[in-house]
């Protein structure tokens, strides 16, 4: 999959979006580092994170994120499910989604998979400490499954 393959995700993603915004709904961005196991047999790495969110109605929400790690960068759209009610200031989240895998030689698809925890620090700002696991189906070539470990904070809802 080149990343040509993942500009469609990330329309149709954004494209299932409500354009309307109710009083539920936000946008957020966050950033975010931490360390990276390596699962089959390559040295662990640390994590340069970023993503830019958005909390649906309900929820389900969705987002785009990126880590930089183990030399590469891996881009991914994912679904994510805040279980329970709304208005808490810690909220649980489980997030899947598929993406790409780059670096300068090669691109690989990439399917994720996680859990995390946000808490308010303010109105608009969240502290964030999140578990994914990344893998490239059939890698032969580089590390096939990283679990990054991010710590961060965002902007927003």
């Amino acid at each position: 999959m080149r990343l040509a393959g993942a500009v469609p995700l990330l329309v149709l993603t954004l494209g299932l979006l409500p354009a309307t915004r109710a009083p539920a709904q936000a946008i957020y961005a966050a950033a975010g580092a931490g360390p990276t196991p390596v699962l089959d047999g390559h040295s662990a790495n640390r994590n340069l994170f970023g993503m830019v969110g958005y909390r649906g109605p309900r929820s389900l929400g969705g987002r785009v994120s990126g880590s930089e790690t183990v030399s590469r960068l891996w881009l991914s759209a994912d679904l994510m499910f805040e279980p329970g009610p709304r208005g808490r200031a810690v909220r649980p989240y489980l997030l899947a989604g598929a993406g790409v895998v780059v670096d300068l030689r090669q691109s690989d698809p990439l399917l994720s998979a996680g859990a995390g925890v946000r808490g308010r620090l303010s109105r608009l700002v969240f502290a964030f400490l999140e578990a994914r696991v990344h893998a490239i189906p059939g890698s032969s070539t580089g590390p096939g499954v990283i679990v990054p470990l991010t710590f961060g904070v965002g902007l927003g809802r």
